[in-house]
């Protein structure tokens, strides 16, 4: 590595950890990403939820590759290459979300149920297999038997 390179490479390591994220969804490195997105949850100032590093620079990196891609100058492959590192970034923050629903259900002091739509889209989902059950000419949706 020349030492343009390296300089190049000290130079957006030194940036802001959001400015961080954006160059690495840009430019498809992964190597840093799980330590700059804990570093991001760590700075409880700037993102008090782990969802905020999501919703905040993961985001807008992803915004900025659309408009990229959108314009021609972003290829797929590299479109993919940004996807599968904020997927990265999500895993390392997932079990901080969980452990934070958890704690809100904790303190809240209501059992879990199901939301009503959870629910409802249980029936159309039930709806739509029992149709294409009868589409496909068989009895009923728990034992599937060619129809006589």
């Amino acid at each position: 590595m020349d030492t343009k390179a390296v300089k190049a490479a000290a130079e957006w390591r030194s940036k802001s950890v959001k400015e961080r994220l954006i160059h690495a969804l840009l430019k498809g490195m992964d190597e840093f990403v799980v330590e700059d997105t804990e570093e991001a949850r760590l700075d409880t100032a700037t993102y008090p939820v782990p969802l905020n590093i999501i919703e905040g620079p993961l985001m807008e990196g992803m915004n900025i590759i659309g408009d990229l891609f959108g314009a021609g100058k972003m290829f797929l492959p590299q479109v993919i290459k940004s996807a599968r590192i904020m997927k990265k970034a999500v895993a390392h923050l997932t079990p901080f979300m969980e452990e934070e629903k958890a704690r809100k259900l904790m303190f809240s002091g209501s059992r879990v149920s199901p939301p009503r739509r959870l629910t409802r889209w249980s029936q159309v989902r039930l709806s739509m297999c029992n149709t294409c059950i009868a589409c496909t000419r068989c009895r009923d949706s728990v034992i599937l038997v060619p129809h006589t």
